[in-house]
């Protein structure tokens, strides 16, 4: 299987979450998460920082594990909103989250490699994977942490539309992370 390259935007229509990427049909399988950053105490660099909160334009890097093929979706949104479809039975890792802020031609940049952050696609449902709440302080050198908030709204919008879909919650009970 090709790897896949995914820009998402995000489209709000009618006070309605929409989802950077739709299912289909009542049976497609999608995967559905949030990430949000918060960083403090790193340089900054000319103007640019990656110092506060983030969630928009956090790019994921999933590694399909089966295949070995990597692929990334970027967040959307100010709940760091990301989707992708998954293919039945394959086990799925986020393997990177990348945050990079570019002002006044500098670049700041911050990684973070998250482990254990493992899943299977389920057949005919969306996987809703909960929020990563990455935290980042390089003073303390402490990097993450998981919260487990399902995207309700997300979960609501996607049922009305597709009333036979299976929605799967299975946040994430904890994270180590590898710096």
């Amino acid at each position: 299987m090709k790897a896949i390259l995914v820009f998402l935007s995000l489209v709000l229509a009618s006070c309605a979450t929409t989802l950077p990427h739709e299912p289909t049909g009542d049976h497609d399988t999608l995967v559905v998460g949030e990430i949000s950053l918060h960083a403090e105490h790193f340089n900054q660099f000319g103007a640019a920082t990656v110092n506060g909160d983030h969630s928009a334009g956090i790019i994921v890097t999933v590694l399909q594990v089966d295949s070995d093929k990597e692929f990334t979706v970027v967040t959307v949104g100010d709940r760091g909103l990301f989707s992708f479809p998954a293919v039945v039975g394959v086990e799925y890792q986020i393997i990177k989250l990348d945050y990079t802020n570019q002002s006044g031609g500098a670049t700041a940049q911050l990684v973070g490699t998250p482990d254990r952050l493992r899943f299977r696609a389920p057949a005919d449902g969306v996987s809703s994977l909960g929020a990563i709440v990455w935290s980042a302080d390089d003073k303390r050198r402490y990097y993450a942490k998981t919260g487990a908030n399902p995207a309700h709204d997300v979960k609501a919008d996607v049922l009305k539309q597709y009333p036979k879909t299976k929605w799967i919650d299975a946040p994430w009970a904890s994270v180590t992370w590898i710096n």
